[in-house]
């Protein structure tokens, strides 16, 4: 993975080399195996580049119609 970052609740934002994509997974770690060994589950969606862009336009006007989302906080 080239980028990786966990977002609260076992939730994870990857993007990976090769893919061109971006990737909202939840992730586990099996017991008994090192933390550095994380695998996803079939929780999540990935993104092509061009949907991400699309979905960075939509934002302002996520948060324009429902204002509520703007000041959600995460809780982790």
């Amino acid at each position: 993975m080239a980028f990786c970052v966990h977002i609260g609740y076992g939730w994870y934002v990857s993007v990976t080399d090769g893919y061109y994509c971006v990737d909202f997974r939840r992730l586990y770690v099996p017991y008994g195996v090192p933390r550095k060994h994380v695998y996803p589950t079939r929780d999540g969606i990935s993104l092509h580049l061009d949907e991400w862009a699309q979905l960075l336009e939509l934002a302002p006007t996520i948060h324009e119609r429902h204002p509520e989302l703007v000041d959600v906080q995460r809780q982790v």
